[in-house]
């Protein structure tokens, strides 16, 4: 085989541009801001740059990235958040990720979780957090295909179910699980599979490796997930609760509290608790 010689003339016509092209392509791609949705592992992370260098974000910690990216581009926008914010980023993560170091060092400015949980991790959390809004009520449904559930043994016979594999989650293990025992509804071990995310647990009921998997109300949509049937399990069940760190300015509050409230207001299956905050 005959190599082709770096000084050859025809190196430097045919092989040098291309070369030079993918040096600059690859500069750009290295240098480029990422401003869009960063997705890590198991958790989703969106980040909205107001201004570079980012050195100050304003940062959410949810149970879902469901209206994330809206909630971060809509805060982005806002005066009185440039002003004091450089970007805001929101990190959505299990109900169980929170621990006390989070409360205790106020790592994130917002956080979204249930009350007891938070709690339960901090008792003494409104030593550096204050309840900012409650999240809206919710419906829950069965998601399915073919056919609508029916609570009935027959029904589930030959049937699959999917459900997070965190037995104190109130919409992913703890509804369902109690609406079938209600029924008379029993499943044996290898009817029920369990998984470590939504993400994977909606990915498994595209797919077919379940046949039913529970869904708070339109979050099925975040993981593109179309089903033939929804079916209701259960409405005005509480979502959770807003919380703000005391290192949040105060005159930011009533604007914090209308833009993660007002994102769930006007969906379906949503219905917020709290009425609008008004600025004294």
């Amino acid at each position: 085989m005959r190599h082709f010689r770096t000084h050859h003339p025809l190196f430097f016509i045919l092989v040098m541009p291309i070369l030079i092209l993918s040096g600059l392509m690859i500069t750009t791609t290295l240098t480029k801001p990422q401003l869009t949705a960063l997705t890590l592992s198991n958790y989703d992370r969106y980040i909205c740059v107001i201004r570079t260098p980012v050195s100050n974000p304003l940062r959410i910690l949810t149970l879902s990235s469901h209206n994330a990216q809206k909630l971060a581009d809509s805060l982005c926008q806002k005066t009185q958040i440039q002003e004091k914010y450089d970007s805001i980023e929101i990190t959505s993560r299990r109900r169980d990720f929170l621990q006390a170091k989070h409360i205790f060092n106020q790592q994130y400015d917002l956080i979204f979780n249930r009350l007891h949980v938070i709690t339960g991790v901090a008792p003494e959390y409104a030593l550096f957090y204050s309840v900012l809004t409650n999240g809206p009520d919710y419906s829950l449904y069965w998601l399915s295909n073919k056919s609508p559930v029916e609570l009935s043994s027959d029904y589930f016979s030959d049937k699959h179910l999917g459900l997070l594999a965190d037995p104190l989650s109130q919409s992913y293990y703890l509804q369902p699980m109690n609406r079938l025992k209600a029924a008379g509804v029993n499943l044996n071990d290898k009817q029920i599979l369990l998984y470590p995310d939504l993400r994977s647990l909606y990915l498994a009921f595209r797919t077919g490796a379940v046949d039913i998997i529970p869904s708070a109300a339109e979050i099925n949509l975040d993981f593109d997930t179309k089903p033939d049937f929804r079916t209701l399990i259960g409405e005005h069940l509480e979502s959770g609760v807003w919380l703000v760190s005391k290192k949040v300015p105060e005159q930011l509050h009533c604007l914090l509290a209308n833009n993660v409230s007002r994102l769930l207001t006007n969906e379906p299956g949503f219905r917020q608790k709290d009425a609008p905050c008004v600025t004294p």
